[in-house]
């Protein structure tokens, strides 16, 4: 993916769209960042895809299949919004981190999913 979204420097047109796609889990993570980041990015088209959870821990992803994965969800901006792949900039995926800065509230159990401890977070790949 990464080859298509390089370009030589003094390769752009002046007409050529520049899109920065966004990967958030939910609808209201693009609510929440959605303003910002179209200010910030605001001489470009900002798109997101939102996935209804976190493709980095869904248990179909691999550390085979993940780029494929996200490649899948640019592909989808692509043929939505009539994109070509030089039209990206930015490929921005944001996932929450859960519990990872929790303190004091941590209670150990039995589980096989996700893990989360004093300094890190674990789930199954």
């Amino acid at each position: 993916m990464r080859e298509h979204l390089e370009k030589q420097e003094g390769d752009c047109d002046v007409n050529e769209k520049k899109v920065v796609a966004v990967i958030v889990e939910g609808p209201s993570d693009e609510n929440a960042i959605g303003g910002i980041l179209k200010e910030f990015f605001s001489s470009e088209e900002v798109q997101f895809a939102v996935v209804h959870g976190d493709i980095t821990s869904n248990y179909s992803t691999t550390n085979e299949n993940v780029v494929s994965k996200v490649g899948a969800l640019i592909e989808t901006i692509k043929s939505k919004y009539g994109y070509n792949w030089g039209d990206f900039v930015n490929i921005i995926h944001i996932t929450d981190t859960d519990g990872a800065f929790t303190q004091n509230c941590i209670k150990k159990a039995e589980v096989k999913d996700i893990q989360y401890s004093g300094s890190v977070v674990k789930t199954k790949i």
